[in-house]
Parts: structure tokens; sequence; C-alpha cells
């Protein structure tokens, strides 16, 4: 579905404005992946606040109402026979927008799509963009690293993939890598997310916790 046709989420932009809650943990992004039972959704509200039917894609930005949160948020999915797959995505920097009456808002998406399903929360899993800065952050192992090849070639490694033991962070995977001017992780959440109660402030510093387990900041 183009963002156009969207009631819910039509907005027009206006200006960049500065970061929020998400750069105080030096992230980027938090994207959060549902894959919902059709008969667990409300599909007719749904679409009558959106105009997506079964079948269609939708891929469309919903902007804070109030433009100090510091982030927007990109919502897509598609409605399939049998399962409706949600991905709620935050970027870090809001907008300052002309909403029209009756607009999603990205304080609220997470909450107004938990009013749609059957059930008070939802596995999914979560996906975290991190790029803590060099001159305060350090990976827990050398990185990079040098190794030689079996033809006896040096290669510099300069990022890795890791899988992580079982932690009460419910994170299981990250990639690691060390650019010129930032410690660059995208770490993986398998976890359950409560609707009713969704704060993506709480969020963010529940996830930022996790980076402890394979990078630490320098004193």
């Amino acid at each position: 579905m183009p963002e156009s046709k969207s009631k819910a989420v039509k907005r027009r932009t206006v200006d960049r404005l500065q970061s929020g809650i998400l750069k105080q943990f030096d992230c980027e992004w938090i994207s959060y992946d549902f894959d919902i039972p059709r008969d667990s959704f409300n599909l007719r509200t749904f679409s009558r606040k959106t105009g997506v039917k079964v079948g269609q894609r939708w891929d469309a930005g919903v902007y804070p109402t109030d433009p100090a949160t510091g982030y927007h948020v990109h919502f897509k999915g598609i409605v399939e026979k049998e399962r409706v797959h949600i991905t709620v995505e935050y970027f870090d920097g809001a907008y300052s927008v002309e909403a029209e009456r009756g607009a999603l808002n990205a304080e609220e998406i997470m909450k107004w799509i938990g009013s749609l399903i059957r059930e008070p929360n939802a596995r999914t899993l979560v996906l975290v963009g991190f790029e803590k800065p060099n001159s305060s952050w350090k990976s827990r192992f050398n990185l990079p690293f040098k190794v030689t090849t079996s033809n006896n070639l040096e290669l510099t490694i300069d990022g890795v993939s890791i899988l992580l033991p079982r932690n009460d962070f419910k994170a299981f995977h990250v990639n690691l890598s060390r650019a010129e001017k930032v410690l660059r992780a995208t770490v993986a959440f398998a976890r359950s997310v409560q609707f009713a109660d969704f704060d993506i402030a709480k969020e963010i510093t529940a996830l930022n916790e996790a980076v402890s387990m394979f990078a630490e900041q320098m004193t």
C-alpha cells in the first residue's frame, strides 16, 4: 500500500529536529517483527483506519505528536490469508509535521497495534542497531585483529558474528564491527511485548544493558 493511500499515516514533513531518547544510548534504530494469527487480529478496524485489505502490503511513516521525543516510526507489513505480518521500526530523529485529524502517532503506535490483537502480549524478534563511539567504548576482546590464512596472507578482521549464551536480556546474536569512529553492533533479541504498557524509553534502557555482554565503557 503506497503511503499516500493511508488515511492513518498521511502527514506532511516540515523539518528535521534533534535526536532524543534513542541517541542517549547511541542507538540508531530498533525494529520489532510480529507474526499474528488472522483470527487474533481485528482486521475490520485495521482496514477502516488504514485502508489496507487482505493481500496488500503497506509501508508508511508515523511521526510523533511531540517532536521532542526525538524519534519517528516506519510502520509496514502485509495481511495474508492466515497471518498478519507487522514490522514497527523506531528511528532516531524526530520531524515537525502537520498532522491530520485521527492520524496515528509514533508515541502510541504500539499500544494501538495492541488494541487490534486479542492477546495482551506477543512474541517478537527485536533487532537493535547501536553505534557506540570508539572514544568511550571498546569490545571485550581485541577488535580488529589479524589472522594468517592457509596461503600465508595476513588479513585484518574488523567484524564478527557472535552467538550469545543464554542470558536475562533475551539477546541471542550480535554482529559486531569496529569502524573508524564507532563500535557498531546489531543485536537480536527474542522478547515478549506487553502492548498496553509499551514505553520505548524503558525498552531502549533495557535493551542497552545487553551491550555489556560484548562491549565495555572505558573510564
